[in-house]
């Protein structure tokens, strides 16, 4: 599957994937607030690298996180959630400041070696991250968990993933975001495809879950969601649509839908993107009136231009914030703009 825990080398070793583009972790919940700066992942020849900038791009600065993947504010925009991938080990957890001090690594008490952590999101009061665990061989412990985000201490484990990975391809629960009021959470749920490569013929659906593991009801078929690209959902600061990227095929135009939380009222947003790209890994803005996501535009087999764009909520008023490719993983959090 394409979807990435933390560092895309690792797990390519791990799960043998085949990546088609360069693509994108996860949404973040959000109090309802005013928008400040930006947070996203650039990668290139000497690896990935942390900036955050003012919504139109404007004043970049690279925080001192290497190797990272994911790049989600905090409620209150102090802080910036990262997935990193540690030397000779599966990824795990970090905090950084948003002015790129107290970095620190969050190990889980009693974790296996083999267990890959990627964290999506922050609950609306700070205390807890929702994490994808995946394991290299034993798969029972696939699923989504909370931690603690002061020290990485485990706190529940929230789903059970009935789709394990077929010969580490494909399947798995992937977290995405909590609801404003912190009582329950989306994520994707993905089936591993048939045939030679059954990552790439995958299909995922939403749920939506209570924090305490009950209430678990599907809000999308499957099929309709994109489970690749590091699928992400994101909730609505008023807590009424889920924001969440479509499935798209080779120069196969894709866009972006909003669903109720019980799964009525789905409908597409009309950006004007063209047959030949793609958007992915959307998240609102704090105050919910503009959206931000990656847009991947085809130049041919193989090829193509990633970036980060913006957008109003109802599609129009697109603007690209970064282009020249390698760009992902971006985020709208409160922290005031420079300048």
């Amino acid at each position: 599957m394409r979807v990435r825990l933390g560092c895309r080398t690792w797990l390519v070793a791990l799960l043998a994937i085949v990546l088609t583009s360069l693509t994108a972790l996860p949404a973040a919940a959000k109090y309802a607030g005013t928008n400040g700066q930006i947070a996203f992942t650039h990668y290139d020849d000497t690896g990935s690298h942390v900036f955050i900038a003012n919504p139109d791009g404007g004043n970049p600065t690279q925080l001192p996180a290497e190797d990272a993947d994911g790049a989600v504010w905090s409620p209150n925009g102090s802080q910036i959630l990262l997935t990193i991938c540690c030397p000779g080990a599966p990824p795990r957890p970090a905090i950084i400041n948003a002015d790129g001090t107290g970095f620190h690594l969050l190990s889980v008490p009693g974790l296996p070696a083999d267990v890959a952590v990627a964290c999506r999101a922050w609950s609306p009061d700070a205390s807890q991250l929702l994490c994808q665990f995946m394991a290299d061989t034993d798969h029972s412990r696939d699923g989504i968990y909370t931690i603690a985000a002061s020290d990485g201490a485990l706190l529940k484990r929230l789903t059970v993933n009935p789709y394990p990975p077929t010969g580490n391809f494909g399947g798995g629960d992937i977290p995405g975001d909590y609801s404003p009021d912190g009582s329950q959470f989306v994520f994707m749920r993905a089936k591993p495809g048939a045939g030679p490569v059954p990552d790439r013929n995958q299909r995922g659906a939403l749920f939506v879950e209570n924090v305490d593991g009950t209430g678990l009801h599907q809000i999308t078929p499957y099929g309709l969601a994109n489970s690749h690209d590091n699928a992400t959902e994101s909730w609505s600061p008023n807590g009424n649509e889920i924001l969440f990227a479509g499935v798209h095929g080779p120069f196969a135009g894709a866009g972006l839908y909003v669903v109720h939380t019980d799964g009525t009222g789905l409908r597409a947003i009309p950006l004007q993107i063209g047959s030949r790209s793609f958007a992915f890994t959307p998240r609102w803005s704090p105050d919910g009136s503009k959206i931000i996501f990656s847009l991947f535009t085809t130049k041919g087999p193989g090829t193509g231009d990633e970036g980060i764009a913006t957008a109003n909520a109802d599609g129009s008023g697109l603007s690209q914030v970064t282009s020249g490719g390698g760009y992902d993983f971006a985020d709208w959090g409160t922290h005031p703009p420079i300048g």
